[in-house]
């Protein structure tokens, strides 16, 4: 019995370190946004992209003038090679997220962009590299 007990704890604490309550994540942001997801290749190829920003804070952050980039992941060569970084989106000045919103970004390439269902706040053309980041 005392094993089911630890084994209970464990699956408990485990749970909640892989999976933080929004009012934990708002705690690693002085603002509590967040990029809360993105996909960088979807059903309708490479340039089918998103990012999502999330307020998880309890108050309304302006968040214009703030910007979004991608950066690669360089082929692995002899020596240190820096990855680029290319500005992707500058939101709008004025852009208010209100506690529990969410700001989309999407790929608005002529070539198979953004197909998800919801409408995006905010476009780009310039898509990520599949190896790459977003910040």
């Amino acid at each position: 019995m005392r094993s089911r007990s630890w084994l209970a704890a464990v699956t408990v604490m485990t749970a909640v370190l892989l999976f933080p309550m929004p009012e934990r994540l708002s705690a690693q942001s002085s603002t509590g946004i967040m990029i809360s997801e993105f996909r960088f290749r979807g059903p309708a190829g490479a340039n089918d992209e998103f990012v999502e920003l999330f307020n998880a804070g309890p108050a309304a952050v302006d968040i214009g003038g703030w910007l979004i980039r991608a950066s690669d992941n360089p082929a692995p060569n002899p020596g240190p090679i820096a990855p680029t970084i290319q500005l992707r989106v500058m939101i709008p000045f004025g852009t208010v997220i209100e506690p529990g919103c969410h700001y989309l970004v999407t790929n608005a390439n002529s070539n198979g962009g953004y197909t998800g269902g919801v409408a995006g706040d905010r476009t780009y053309n310039t898509g990520f590299n599949d190896d790459g980041g977003v910040a």
